[in-house]
């Protein structure tokens, strides 16, 4: 589906995340049959509205959410996020576009030394008061990449033949903004 940009603005002014009712997962399957997934307690986001909005955001890579000790220290060797030498996934838009809740961004991914571009497509929401006076906006995006592009080579073959895991990573990000540029609008 292509949205037109022109359709509908995101509202002007300066938005920054609200971490408590905001998320970001992936998800990827497991042995054929299941979903792992993870995410990350640390994130940060900024949205600039207007008539050429952009949106960036960063993921501390040991904020990774894993209790098991071995396993979260394989998802942080090289690896997969090779999280010595590479502490943050950041993103960046390059396009926004909203057609009523319709939301499509397109932008560069940064996961350990690679850079690709992604299009992610979700809705978008604004709240003109919370409880507290504050304007907000709702977004929720997903996108599918292919870990080998970002250097996740790690895999393993089961006894009939397939991998363990699936080389397509379901990414999920949900976030709730507050704007930034008014007098109180901090993010709790």
């Amino acid at each position: 589906m292509k949205i037109d940009a022109t359709e509908t603005a995101i509202p002007g002014g300066s938005w920054i995340v609200d971490p408590a009712p905001s998320s970001v997962h992936f998800a990827v399957t497991h042995n054929t049959v299941g979903s792992f997934r993870s995410g990350f307690r640390e994130f940060s986001a900024r949205l600039e509205g207007g008539a050429t909005p952009s949106l960036e955001g960063e993921a501390e890579v040991d904020s990774l959410v894993l209790g098991q000790g071995a396993l979260r220290g394989h998802l942080l060797s090289p690896d997969f996020f090779d999280a010595l030498f590479h502490h943050e996934i950041s993103f960046g838009s390059d396009r926004i576009a909203l057609c009523d809740r319709a939301l499509e961004v397109d932008g560069r991914l940064r996961i350990n030394d690679s850079c690709r571009r992604v299009r992610a497509r979700g809705s978008f929401d604004r709240l003109e008061s919370d409880r507290n006076g504050l304007e907000r906006l709702g977004i929720a995006l997903g996108a599918t990449i292919d870990r080998r592009d970002f250097g996740m080579r790690f895999n393993a073959t089961l006894a009939n033949g397939k991998l363990v895991l699936d080389w397509q990573v379901e990414i999920s990000v949900v976030l709730e903004m507050v704007r930034e540029d008014l007098p109180g609008a901090t993010a709790p």
